[in-house]
This record gives structure tokens, sequence and C-alpha cells, in this order.
């Protein structure tokens, strides 16, 4: 057994490397099942091929498709939901040239839509007895603004490669799906100025076959109440007749619970919550919807489901009977669940990641009597141990945005400095998901204020317990997480030693004007009102007014070609002009693998420069 050399933390040689975690490894970026054959496949994000999104056969670990295609989508400005496959038939969307593709077996893809055009698609459903008939939802960029995008639910016919709109009036539209005989189509819709998690609505139509071509009638609203509570997935239940049976995640109270509706002609329909008790289980059975066709639920036959809830942030299988609402937990090592389908009466797949065996989770109660969260990962190398006394180093990591939670899974980012000594902590600040309505619904008018007492509350916490040094603390992170880390290093410049952040948003003003159509309101509901509305709010909350107040060492890296870059290039800007000192790196359009070596690179001598000297 060899004996840990003792050397300081940060020092520490690792095998981890920067290609290992930016350009050679892949990602599983969906899970996909031929609900005909049972046959499983998944898409793979590949770094080392320019981060092409690839079909491959899970099974034989075979690509589908031929290296000129890239599969993904770019639908709600966040993508996925970008394949399908029906009786070994694929359709696809093609990101090289914007085109619905169509594959049959042994034959190569065949183009069924225009190229050039400004239709963007996603979601692929095939007509169980028409299958020329594909459901899918549209996005029309004729005017690309987030203001002139238009959403609507439409049908592709295959054969002739037109487009019919179906379903419109909404701002957004996802999971379109058919019952089993094709005779109903139901989806989730919402509107501005709310996000999915703020107020989608489950519909369900008839669907009829009139004159060789598909109508939708007599629309009807299951659940849903815009600004109170929202609906966050739903499948269809075997139903018999006329009738119509639908499960669906609903956070009509505290958590995000499994309902039931039940409707039969002639007959009233019927709401009913699957569980005996509300907010009883304490667990989220659903997370909010950024990325198209995630799915937290498969029905196995006509009573049982299996579900993926969320408790304190991970995530739990369990056994659902939808009759009794009994729940039983599937015993796994896997913390973090995402993409569950269906694949026979007997078995689900979905993609998953295991705990780190050395992480813990960490409940703290902050000044204000709240509670928040933490994941913390100690340092560790089998080869190194901390010099004698020595606290670590800190990497105190935000998650890219308000409304989502850090990954609890086996993460190489992570490795890639606690093997280099240094300790890694992701706070679950107000806002995020996984803990509750409540927890999620406190950012709301509170961005860059709660969200930054709890980040100075964990760090202060976990470092009275001995974990890290408190004076060696370097804020992390990347795209929306970089604005309660400003906050932080503008409204408490001494708290911590250092920050490096990346594709930074840091006026709450433009970031509106700077985003997609989806989150072009949101900030609005994070700030507690609009500019207009609100000025000094946002003038107070704008890291490059306060730009003078940064004194401590900060790395800021952005790329020229993302729709937020001169937010960056004004912040180094208004540090260099108050006499402050900025380490940047700007990108021009380059592999996005190779970009991120190079920030990394440059971020671990930053630290090594700045915590451990």
């Amino acid at each position: 057994m060899t004996i840990p050399e003792e050397r300081a933390c940060g020092t520490w040689t690792s095998p981890i490397t920067t290609d290992m975690v930016n350009v050679e490894a892949t990602s599983i970026e969906d899970a996909i099942v031929d609900s005909v054959t049972g046959d499983v496949y998944h898409v793979e994000g590949r770094p080392s091929e320019g981060g092409r999104n690839v079909l491959v056969n899970s099974i034989t670990k075979s690509d589908v498709l031929a290296e000129k295609f890239d599969v993904r989508t770019v639908v709600n400005g966040y993508g996925k939901a970008a394949a399908t496959v029906h009786n070994g038939v694929w359709y696809f969307n093609n990101a090289v040239d914007n085109r619905v593709y169509s594959k049959f077996p042994s034959s190569e893809p065949v183009p069924i839509t225009e190229g050039g055009d400004p239709l963007r698609f996603a979601y692929f459903i095939p007509h169980p007895l028409y299958p020329h008939f594909v459901i899918t939802v549209l996005e029309d960029h004729t005017d690309p603004t987030p203001k002139g995008i238009v959403t609507s639910l439409a049908r592709i016919d295959t054969q002739s490669g037109s487009v019919k709109v179906l379903v419109s009036g909404a701002d957004f539209y996802i999971n379109p799906t058919l019952n089993a005989p094709g005779t109903c189509l139901a989806w989730m819709q919402w509107n501005h100025p709310y996000m999915q998690w703020q107020g989608a609505q489950l519909l369900f139509a008839d669907l009829y076959i009139c004159n060789d071509d598909i109508e939708i009638r007599n629309s009807q609203l299951v659940a849903g109440d815009p600004g109170c509570n929202a609906i966050f997935q739903f499948k269809w239940l075997q139903s018999e007749g006329e009738e119509s049976h639908i499960v669906f995640a609903w956070d009509k109270n505290e958590f995000c619970e499994p309902w039931v509706y039940k409707s039969s002609k002639g007959s009233e329909p019927v709401v009913k919550a699957v569980l005996p008790q509300p907010n009883s289980v304490n667990r989220d059975f659903a997370d909010p919807v950024w990325w198209l066709d995630d799915s937290y639920s498969a029905v196995m036959d006509k009573d049982t489901s299996i579900w993926v809830t969320v408790e304190q942030g991970q995530s739990k299988l369990v056994s659902l009977d939808l009759v009794s609402g009994d729940m039983v937990d599937i015993e796994s090592e896997f913390t973090d669940i995402s993409r569950l389908r269906r694949v026979d009466e007997n078995s689900v797949v979905f993609i998953a990641s295991t705990a780190f065996k050395s992480a813990c989770l960490v409940k703290m109660t902050i000044t204000n009597g709240e509670h928040t969260y933490a994941n913390f990962l100690p340092p560790k190398n089998p080869r190194f141990s901390p010099l004698k006394n020595e606290k670590p180093p800190c990497i105190l990591m935000l998650h890219a945005g308000p409304t989502i939670r850090s990954k609890s899974g086996l993460d190489l980012l992570s490795l890639l400095y606690t093997s280099r000594g240094f300790a890694w902590l992701e706070v679950e600040y107000t806002g995020s998901t996984g803990y509750g309505k409540f927890y999620r619904k406190q950012i709301e008018g509170n961005y860059g204020v709660v969200d930054v007492e709890d980040i100075l509350a964990s760090a202060d916490y976990l470092a009275e317990k001995g974990l890290f040094d408190r004076n060696r603390i370097a804020l992390r992170s990347t795209g929306g997480g970089t604005f309660p880390q400003l906050q932080c290093f503008t409204n408490h410049p001494v708290s911590f030693r250092a920050a490096a952040a990346h594709f930074i948003v840091a006026d709450p003003a433009v970031i509106a004007k700077d985003t997609n159509k989806i989150t072009s309101h949101y900030v609005y509901s994070l700030m507690g009102g609009t500019p207009d509305q609100i000025p000094q709010v946002y003038a107070d909350r704008n890291p490059i007014n306060n730009a003078g107040c940064i004194t401590r060492p900060l790395f800021i890296s952005h790329s020229r070609a993302n729709p937020t870059f001169t937010q960056g290039e004004l912040l180094v800007n208004a540090i260099l002009e108050k006499g402050g000192s900025v380490e940047y790196a700007f990108y021009d359009a380059m592999p996005l693998g190779d970009m991120y070596k190079d920030i990394s690179d440059k971020e671990i001598k930053f630290y090594e420069k700045v915590l451990v000297g």
C-alpha cells in the first residue's frame, strides 16, 4: 500500500486532464425507445467531433447515421426532442441543414422538409394508423426576434413534405402526445410572461382524419392555472372506448405530485390526486422544463407506473400504484436520473449517474431562519494528502441559472479540481429546483439578493465546520449563475478570495434583449418587474455599475459568438476604467471542445496563483 505524499492542497498532480473533461468525454443527451420493437437507442454528444449529436444503438454501440448528420434542435432555445423511431423508421432533425429527415431500415435518410426556410421542428410523433402524418412542434422564425417567433403544433406529411398548423395561439407548446388509437392529441402550453413552472396547462382534443388530412377539434383543458400552479409532464393511460385517461405531474400544492384525469362520454370528468395525502412524501415528481421531452414517469400497465422523484435535490426511483396511491422506493445507486422511458411492461431505460462516494448533502439554517442546501466534495487523490493542519482551498460552484439545480452524480469537472487538492462546494441557493415549490418561488423578485445570502451563509457555515479555508474560496459559475456570483463580488468585495465567471450575464436590463424567446420575460419575474417599472432596482443590481467595488482577482471568459458577449466586454472595460485588475479570455469561432479546454487550462493556473500562491 502506497503512503500518500503530504503536499499543499491545490498543487497535487492529477490524472484528470482538461482534455478528458472538455474534448475526450462524451455525454448521453437523450434516451430513445422504439415503442413497437422495444429497441433502445441514445443520443451521444461528442466534443471531439465539434459537439455533434449522434444517434447510437445502445446495444450494438453502432452509429445509426453517417457523420454528416447532427441530430439536434434549437426549439425553445434549449432544444432536444430531436429524433423518434417507430417500428424501425426514424424521424429526426438535422442541425446541419435544419431539415427533418426520415430513415427506413436498410436505406439512407431522406429529407422530408424544405431546406433554407425559417421553420424549426422538435418532437416527431407518427400517427399509429397513418404514419405518414407526423405531429411536431413548429417554430416559425420568419421574424427571428423573441416577440416575432411563432410556435404551434403542426403535422408534417412525410409523403408530400407539406407542413400544416394544427393548434396555435399560445406562446409555447411542448409534449404533443397521441393516445394509443390515435383519436386524441394531448399537449402542454403556456404564455408569456410565465415560464413553464409558473403557468403551463394540460389540454387534449379530438383528432380526426378528414379528406386525407388531420383535423383537431373540441380541445379541453385538464388542469393548470397560470400564475398559481403548473403542469410539468403527463402520460396517456390505457382506457377503453371513448374514455380519456391521463396521469400528470401538477404542483397544485407545495410539491409537484401525480394526478389522474378521467373522462368518458356522457359524464363529468374527474381530476384526482394519486397520493392519499398531498405533500405526504415531500418530493417533486418532475423538474421544471428547460430541455424538451424530458420524462419523469413511465406507465407500465393500467395501474402501475415508475417515477423519478426528486427529494432534496437527489433523484429516487419509485413504483407507484395509480389506483391505490401506494408508493414503493426502488433501491438504486443513482442520484441523478432523467429521460425515463418505458421499454415494455417489465422494464424502463433512463440516463443516470451515481453519487460521489465521499460527497455529502448539507442542509443549514441561515440568518433569516430559512434553510438552504449545498453539495460538498472534499479534495481526494490517493497519491496525496494535505499538509499537517492545512485546510484546503475551495471552489464554490453556482449552477448556471436560478431555476435548476446542481447534479450530485459523477462529474469530471469537479474531479478535475478535487483531484488537484481543491474542495468543491455547490450551493443550491434559493430558487433551486428539487426542494419544493416554495423554495423555488422565493427567488421571484429577489434575484441577486436571497441567493447571495445563501452563498455567503454556506461559505461561512461549512468553513466553521473545518471543511475548507474560509480565506481561500473562489466563486465559480457560468451563464445565469454568474449574476449572483457577481453580486457577491461587488456587494461583498472582501468575502471571497477570487472568482472565475464564464459566459457572464451581468446587466439585468439587457438580459431579456440578449436571450431567446422562452426566457425573454424570465428576468422580469426574477427581478420583480420590468426595467421601466423598477429602474433603480435594475441599476443597483447591475455589476457593471458597481465594477469599482471589485478589488479581488477575477477571471472572465467569453465567446464573441455568444449573444451575451457584450456584457462580458462591458464589465471588463468597466473594471479597467476604475483602475481594477481582471484577467480575461475572449474567443473567436473555434471548436467548442478546444475553447472549453483552453478556458480550463487558464482557469486552473488562475486558481493556483490566487488560492495556492
